[in-house]
């Protein structure tokens, strides 16, 4: 019996193995690339998801506040201040007739009760009207407070739509840039995590102002309440409030529309540098 093997079988053996160290390196690369890519397309998902629940959120709360703005009752004005009139007129005729019935020497008598009436009579009107100055100045002070309030509440809601939309776009963008790219490049892949990164931001900046928005109408309804109290302390408080948190809402947005706009031109230049014939068909 012979010791050699035959060469058509060492070299079918060394051929197989031959075939799986080569093919190793290409099978790790394409597993790497399709994890990448199911890892994108989950956080896409996720971005989608979060902006439809930001959607639900601010038609929620742009509702409730048309809701607000249409069953606000107006602070009805304190009813106006009675005069002692019928007093005064009644110590003017008392004065008058202790004049007449007395003698010619005592006219100045007659004289000195009529001013004493028409003083007596003066004072309350004068505190009267005071009050009532002040009631309306009190008044006047709570609307020009609510309408300020009313103001910070739509610059408020203002602001969280626009990051909402700031945060559909960047999420958009995402979307057509996953379709476009070629993941074997390096500098795509770069690109891409920054991508991922602003669409991040936006939700993140989209879901503050939502917060902000919600804030801000709890707010108002409390100084409502205040102003229907006629405390004007407290009102001007949850004014203040509210407008922190107009501010709040409007630093988020921007925010977003930064991110956004960043977002627009990492695609821009993506899409420059992918060849025609590897570009999606518009059709």
């Amino acid at each position: 019996m012979t010791d050699t093997v035959n060469k058509q079988v060492t070299d079918a053996v060394t051929q197989t193995g031959v075939n799986v160290v080569g093919g190793a390196p290409s099978q790790s690369m394409s597993m790497v690339y399709q994890s990448m890519a199911h890892s994108i397309s989950l956080l896409m998902q996720n971005s989608v998801s979060n902006q439809g629940g930001m959607q639900q959120i601010n038609a929620a709360i742009v509702a409730s506040a048309c809701k607000q703005i249409l069953t606000a009752s107006t602070p009805e004005a304190n009813p106006p201040v009675s005069l002692p009139t019928t007093s005064t007129n009644s110590q003017n005729n008392g004065g008058n007739g202790n004049g007449g019935n007395g003698n010619g020497g005592n006219g100045n008598g007659g004289n000195g009760g009529n001013g004493n009436g028409s003083e007596h009579g003066q004072l309350p009107t004068t505190a009267g009207n005071k009050d009532e100055d002040h009631d309306q100045d009190l008044q006047k002070q709570l609307r020009r407070i609510s309408l300020q309030i009313e103001s910070a509440l739509r610059l408020t809601a203002q602001a969280a739509s626009e990051a909402g939309e700031h945060d559909a776009n960047t999420a958009s963008t995402g979307e057509s840039t996953l379709e476009s790219s070629d993941y074997s490049q390096p500098q795509v892949q770069k690109k891409l995590r920054e991508l991922f990164s602003l669409s991040r931001t936006t939700a993140k900046s989209a879901k503050i102002a939502s917060d902000a928005t919600a804030r801000a109408y709890a707010l108002a309804n409390k100084a409502e309440e205040a102003v229907n109290a006629s405390d004007l302390d407290t009102t001007k408080h949850y004014a203040e409030q509210v407008e922190e948190q107009a501010k709040v809402a409007q630093e988020a947005a921007a925010q977003a529309k930064t991110a956004a706009e960043r977002a627009e031109t990492i695609d821009s230049d993506l899409n420059d540098s992918v060849p025609e014939h590897n570009k999606p068909s518009k059709s």
